[in-house]
């Protein structure tokens, strides 16, 4: 509800609270992508996205989803020299 009325600081931290209790999930986090991305916080979200990425791997959780990834419009945003928002 948060995300639909538009209060993106709510919602972040609801989806942060969600996380707490399970870092990994794929599902909480593409949500929290999505927020970044409505509150035009792009380098947030592709922050976001490699984190997520670097926790799956070093947890030896196999090869992250490239579900979180496409949120971002791009395969790889790393290399199209995006700054921080």
């Amino acid at each position: 509800r948060a995300r639909d009325g538009g209060d993106h600081a709510l919602a972040r931290w609801a989806c942060r609270q969600g996380l707490l209790s399970c870092p990994l999930d794929e599902t909480m986090t593409m949500l929290l992508v999505d927020i970044h991305l409505d509150a035009g916080q792009i380098g947030s979200a592709a922050r976001l996205v490699d984190g997520w990425e670097s926790r799956v791997r070093r947890l030896g959780c196999g090869e992250p989803s490239g579900a979180v990834r496409a949120r971002l419009g791009s395969p790889d945003r790393s290399t199209l020299g995006w700054s921080a928002a």
